[in-house]
């Protein structure tokens, strides 16, 4: 079967294209999701005390996501694929 020109520039195989449909749908979905919360939490820190919340809350959020990227970046290193899945079976 032949690939379309699309499928053949991102390199994506016939049989792989629902896969990568499906997390393209997913990332794209999260995004959404993703947006709707940053505009709330936007709308609601300007609503009360802009001058003080806002400039606060985004300090927050910078030095909470590297301390996750931290944490990540730690697990990730630190377990193996084989350590992972036996902590998975363990906790169901």
């Amino acid at each position: 079967m032949a690939h379309p020109s699309w499928q053949r520039s991102l390199g994506i195989c016939s049989h792989e294209v629902q896969t990568v449909w499906l997390f393209f749908l997913h990332h794209f979905l999260l995004g959404i999701g993703t947006i709707l919360v940053y505009v709330s939490a936007n709308l609601m820190l300007l609503e009360n005390n802009p001058e003080t919340s806002l400039p606060l809350a985004y300090g927050v959020a910078a030095i909470a996501t590297i301390l996750v990227g931290k944490i990540y970046t730690y697990f990730e290193h630190h377990l193996t694929m084989p350590r992972l899945t036996s902590l998975r079976k363990n906790a169901l």
